[in-house]
């Protein structure tokens, strides 16, 4: 680790650093003066990625160059050498990351190696072997991995190595020519080109927005993808992502259903295909998210969800802006002039000028003024039952109403879920989607219900500030099973929505069929609406909530 430690070190620092005797890394281009080849020229200024693949930002690709007598090696016996002692380490999938140039060619590793032939890259590699790859926080370590098993597939072809003396950090004289060091090739480090070329003919891309949409999270996925190391998923790591993460344990039987991780000596690994799932995860967190939010926004039977008519129902002389409702009505004489209506103005001047047959002018009468009527906001507390009954697609079809609330309404939410004895605050109210999704994660599915717990303490939560025409709005499948008073769950629990209706905070109930009694007592004791449906399914929560007309 100290190793790995001192090469990011060096490398942040736009240094090479030369590994054992024979090998230099850095993120840079590197040149040799051929009067004195042990020596390498570390172009500072010059990084790899971007004069060579196109890309967009600095570090992003790692550079080897490891030196040897002149001579011609067999680059396919190299790369068949490298790629075998990944398949050992389960990092196969590596070999579509990594590009190697040698005197008789090269291209990627797991590729036909049937590029970089031209006369004048062949002459300039006889000497020594490129490699370059993608610079991930986690696979440093590989670097040093690729040097060792490069030396033994250049020993094996009896090609010695040769010792570097010296780095030589230097500034470039930019642009430079790379006419004799670059040529076609099947790179996927290319930017994204063929990168995007790889995701779309597996179809890899569109699983991993899949799998975010199914389980309503991009970062969780992400997280506990990361979580998963060489060595496996260990029992420690294990148990901080289910803190994190409440659904780990079916995000991890669905990736081992559909082949992404197995589970060896009763640890979780990455396969090579999950290895790849990984790395679109990386590449592409920020397209994943955005398809995420794409699809909760979409999500159809929303219209009325953000607490306005739709445009068209808009009165003439109406208009919403920014969710607001604005009225346009001409100025009345001693009015203060709010906000301009620039075209009902000029529209109202050429109007009288051409009645009056005189030249356009605009005088006081043609002033239109924009009224904007307040904007309501509403505070909305989610509260979410986490029981064991809940597990699965009714847990994440409630989180999913918490998404839907917070990017279609655009008022300030809150999550508390109640389970067993407890009831926690997993999101104080926000606007924000991440600190939603963060705070959803961590909900998992355990215990009884709680539920007079659960409205006693959201009532006390809204009374604790001052939160602006507060909703409390309950998703639950089942019965008070938990008592907090007496020895009766249910006698608690309309006591504690009594409560509720003494603090004048509305109340809206999402229920099942078959607790339709006891959910209707609840609710009449806090003077709130109950839905009643079949199962917790988005679509029944989502019209649930839009004909409570309880949005604001």
């Amino acid at each position: 680790m100290f190793y790995i430690k001192k090469l990011i070190n060096e490398l942040d620092k736009n240094k090479g650093v030369r590994i054992g005797q024979t090998a230099v890394v850095s993120h840079k281009v590197h040149t040799i003066d051929p009067s004195s080849p042990e020596n390498v020229h570390i172009l500072v200024n010059n990084d790899i990625g971007i004069s060579f693949y196109n890309r967009h930002y600095e570090n992003e690709i790692f550079h080897i160059d490891l030196f040897h007598e002149i001579a011609i090696c067999d680059v396919k016996k190299l790369a068949k050498n490298i790629i075998n002692h990944l398949e050992l380490k389960s990092k196969r999938f590596l070999a579509d990351y990594l590009d190697i140039q040698t005197a008789s060619g090269g291209g990627r590793l797991s590729g036909s190696l049937s590029y970089g032939l031209e006369k004048t890259i062949r002459k300039n590699h006889m000497n020594h072997v490129h490699l370059t790859g993608l610079a991930l926080e986690n696979n440093f370590e590989d670097i040093f991995f690729l040097v060792e098993k490069t030396e033994e597939g250049l020993m094996e072809q009896n090609i010695e190595l040769r010792k570097i003396e010296r780095l030589i950090h230097e500034q470039a004289n930019l642009p430079q020519d790379k006419s004799s060091y670059t040529s076609n090739s099947d790179s996927f480090l290319k930017d994204n080109s063929f990168y995007n070329q790889f995701t779309e003919s597996t179809g890899i891309e569109k699983e991993a927005i899949d799998i975010a949409e199914y389980f309503g999270t991009s970062r969780g996925i992400y997280e506990l993808l990361n979580s998963i190391d060489d060595n496996g998923l260990s029992a420690r790591k294990s148990n901080e992502i289910k803190e994190k993460i409440g659904d780990a344990d079916d995000i991890l039987e669905y990736l081992q259903k559909r082949g992404y991780i197995q589970k060896k000596s009763g640890c979780y690994k990455l396969t090579n295909q999950g290895q790849h799932l990984k790395l679109v995860f990386k590449l592409k967190f920020r397209e994943i998210e955005m398809a995420l939010k794409k699809a909760i926004k979409s999500f159809p039977g929303l219209t009325g969800l953000n607490g306005y008519n739709n445009l068209k129902s808009l009165s003439k002389g109406h208009y919403r802006t920014n969710g607001k409702t604005s009225i346009s009505k001409p100025i009345e004489r001693g009015q203060w002039l709010e906000e301009l209506d620039i075209s009902k103005t000029i529209m109202s001047s050429l109007t009288r000028c051409y009645n009056e047959n005189k030249p356009f002018s605009i005088s006081s009468k043609d002033l239109f003024n924009i009224e904007r009527e307040q904007k309501i906001e509403q505070d909305i507390c989610l509260v979410i039952d986490s029981s064991s009954s809940m597990s699965g697609d009714r847990l994440r079809n409630a989180k999913f109403l918490a998404n839907i609330l917070i990017m279609r309404t655009n008022r300030r939410v809150s999550v508390i879920a109640f389970q067993g004895e407890d009831v926690d605050l997993y999101v104080p109210f926000t606007r924000n989607f991440n600190v939603l999704e963060q705070g959803l994660n961590r909900i998992k599915s355990d215990g009884l219900t709680p539920l007079a717990k659960a409205l006693d303490n959201s009532n006390i939560y809204l009374n604790s500030k001052h939160f602006k025409n507060p909703l409390i709005m309950l998703v639950t499948d089942g019965i008070p099973t938990v008592p907090l008073w007496t020895d009766d769950p249910l006698k608690d629990a309309i006591t504690a929505a009594r409560k509720i209706k003494k603090t004048k905070i509305q109340f809206c109930c999402i229920g099942l069929h078959p607790n339709k009694e006891c959910l209707v007592d609840i609710t009449k004791a806090a003077d709130g609406k109950l839905f009643v449906v079949d199962e917790l399914e988005k679509q029944a929560l989502v019209d649930a909530v839009r004909e409570s007309g309880q949005l604001l």
